[in-house]
């Protein structure tokens, strides 16, 4: 792995590439987290705060995934219990045109993550959303929905980041992309958190890893995604576009692929296994990522963006990659039987590709 490579968080990018590719060497609809309910919310609340913002993402025609934290005030997490969290969906930035509220119950048990997937909506529309427990709001989001199939759009505007790496220097990157004014979406490609301990790579004052050391285990890359959505440049890129990610090698370790990785001792860290499934329970608790009831942990998936674009994510990564090679003269390099991807994921980017009636197909993935 190029790190000097992986340093960088790409810029933005607009619709003239048609492979999207990260720093790295259909999507079900069924709703992701816990199932929401309609109602209000009574009885004696917690004291919370919204320490890490708010996030939306997989947009289609007529929902998108609507994601917060919160964080118990008055009692250790471990005693909080559920809490019931209201979300409120507008099409006003005052919230004032309400088209759906809900009742979602969050607790330790997701580590406080609250994941709606907001239905009903109207197609290529920009909404506004809240999140609250009793008088206790979060800041008010930004998101959209997609159009459909059916509705011819001119064009499309949208970010391509990846790579970011918080003991390595400031998120300017994500600031940047905030600041934008004519984006409909930004994509992540993956290494949105780095598995690293101080000093193993990035050394930023001031931004030292949480926990301080490696993480290997659920507890530890809930702390990590913790620390970096805490960043207040991270936070206002999700609170204002929606986000469509895929992970990388370093949401889980270095250089991982199925059975293992290159950043992984089985002798002194664990069976792989329990690790990957760790890493991608927490990037599912903490993203703003539609779930596949039907095929756990899966991120390949499809959106189109009317009749203009077909955009295929992939995970190149983790569901059916061998093991990397030693070097690039390495002859085992060479054998017609190595995979990146699995057949079945195979099957399915070639079927959308020769299928596909979008102006534009794009492929975005880690590599």
């Amino acid at each position: 792995m190029n790190r000097q490579r992986r340093a960088v968080m790409k810029g933005l990018a607009a619709v003239s590439l048609t492979t999207l590719s990260g720093c790295g060497g259909d999507g079900g609809n069924s709703a992701s987290g816990q199932q929401a309910e309609a109602g209000t919310v009574s009885g004696t609340l917690p004291a919370v705060k919204f320490r890490h913002g708010v996030a939306s993402g997989d947009p289609l025609g007529d929902r998108v995934i609507l994601w917060t934290r919160v964080s118990p005030m008055d009692v250790l997490e471990r005693d909080a219990g559920q809490i019931p969290v209201s979300v409120v969906v507008a099409t006003d930035p005052e919230l004032t045109q309400v088209v759906t509220r809900q009742v979602v119950p969050t607790s330790l048990d997701s580590d406080f993550c609250v994941k709606v997937d907001a239905q009903g909506l109207q197609p290529n529309r920009w909404y506004y959303y809240q999140f609250s427990v009793g008088s206790q709001t979060s800041p008010v989001g930004r998101t959209r929905t997609f159009p459909t199939n059916k509705q011819a759009v001119e064009r499309a505007r949208f970010a391509v980041v990846s790579c970011s790496n918080y003991a390595y220097g400031l998120f300017s990157v994500y600031r940047a992309v905030s600041t934008q004014t004519d984006l409909d979406f930004v994509l992540h490609l993956g290494d949105y958190i780095y598995e690293y301990g101080p000093g193993e790579y990035g050394d930023y004052p001031g931004h030292e890893p949480n926990p301080p050391h490696e993480i290997t285990e659920l507890a530890h890359y809930r702390l990590r995604h913790a620390q970096y959505k805490a960043d207040p440049h991270l936070q206002a890129t999700h609170q204002q576009f929606p986000m469509i990610c895929i992970w990388d090698d370093h949401e889980s370790a270095n250089d991982s692929y199925v059975g293992g990785a290159e950043n992984h001792d089985e002798a002194t860290e664990g069976a792989w296994s329990q690790r990957k499934s760790d890493a991608i329970q927490a990037y599912f608790e903490w993203l703003p990522i539609r779930a596949v009831e039907s095929e756990p942990g899966r991120i390949w998936r499809e959106f189109s963006f009317g009749g203009l674009i077909d955009l295929f994510m992939l995970d190149t990564r983790l569901e059916g990659r061998d093991q990397p090679v030693e070097s690039m003269t390495d002859p085992k390099r060479f054998e017609s039987a190595r995979r990146l991807v699995s057949e079945a994921q195979m099957q399915w980017l070639q079927s959308g590709l020769e299928n596909s009636s979008a102006s534009w197909r794009f492929v975005g993935q880690q590599v």
